[in-house]
């Protein structure tokens, strides 16, 4: 009988690669992107926490139905830039760019140095990460208060967007903005001047002495801006008897109404109008009307004519 060859050992089967320990949840595709659809976008350590969790996580990746938008990084497409940078830097959106998110009243540029960047906070000494040049060119990091980095799916409390407003946005577009955050009830003058750095106290108190939450537009906002400039006593919303508000009482015999950009129309808003101008007339007022583009586009203008009306009652 031949002897037969010596059969050789089996090797060992490779080690099973150890899955990262992340801190959150893991499971099947469907809770996965369900916790991705409540928060947006985050980090896969918020993400998933166990091999299956990161085995849905790719599936979901692969079928289009999530983005891999960084490393780390996953959010639900169409997701604003604002918040995935956000997530990215470990932030959160603040200033001009939460704006938007916040659906305050906004007005032109609101940056003179970096209009295109979006603007983060993000915690005291943190660079946000380490990131190629090209992504830190996209932002304007704000550094301070300690971020809660579990909140970067929203644009953050708006108290610190509006500080930040107030301190480093276009006089303008600051007044805009944090006028209609304090008309919805968002924040307080008294809350935000708190909040303001020794540093810039000064540029914050012009802008915070300049807001009046009675405003209820844009353009209210910048009629009255332009007005206040020229030297003038404004009042916004004053209350007419028989009338109901006028949108600003100037030198306390002025009133400047104003029709915005979708104002309406119809044939009874009209008559209202008209029979609103002729009480107050009757009750020894000027009456002058302004469009949105007479406002936006030529407040020299409206300044002038009210001047005009202010002379001519003397």
């Amino acid at each position: 009988m031949t002897p037969q060859p010596p059969v050789p050992p089996v090797p060992p089967a490779p080690p099973v690669p150890s899955v990262p320990r992340y801190r959150s949840v893991g499971g099947d595709t469907g809770s996965v992107l369900t916790r991705l659809q409540q928060h947006r976008v985050l980090r896969l350590g918020s993400l998933v926490s166990d091999a299956s969790g990161l085995a849905a996580l790719r599936a979901l990746v692969r079928t289009g139905q999530v983005d891999r938008v960084g490393h780390g990084t996953y959010a639900m497409p169409g997701t604003p830039d604002e918040l995935v940078l956000a997530a990215r830097f470990r932030g959160l959106v603040t200033c001009a760019s939460a704006v938007r998110l916040h659906r305050l009243a906004t007005h032109g540029p609101p940056d003179h140095e970096s209009p295109e960047r979006v603007h983060l906070a993000v915690a005291g000494g943190s660079s946000g990460g380490s990131h190629p040049a090209r992504d830190r060119a996209r932002v304007r990091l704000y550094r301070g208060e300690p971020v809660e980095v579990s909140s970067v799916h929203v644009p953050g409390p708006v108290v610190p967007v509006a500080v930040a407003l107030v301190t480093c946005a276009v006089r303008d577009s600051a007044v805009v903005s944090v006028d209609s955050a304090v008309q919805r009830g968002f924040v307080t003058v008294e809350e935000v001047a708190a909040r303001v750095a020794p540093h810039a106290a000064a540029r914050a108190a012009v802008v915070l002495g300049l807001v009046d939450g009675r405003s209820e537009s844009v353009i209210e906002t910048l009629a009255r801006l332009a007005l206040v400039d020229a030297g003038f006593a404004v009042v916004p919303q004053v209350v007419v008897p028989g009338v109901g508000r006028v949108d600003l009482l100037v030198e306390g015999t002025v009133v400047v109404e104003l029709d915005g950009f979708a104002y309406h129309g119809d044939r009874s808003a009209y008559r209202e109008d008209r029979r609103r101008d002729r009480e107050l007339v009757a009750r020894g007022l000027t009456v002058l009307r302004f469009t949105y583009e007479d406002v936006v586009q030529g407040p020299a203008r409206v300044v002038d004519a009210v001047r005009a009306a202010l002379v001519a009652r003397a």
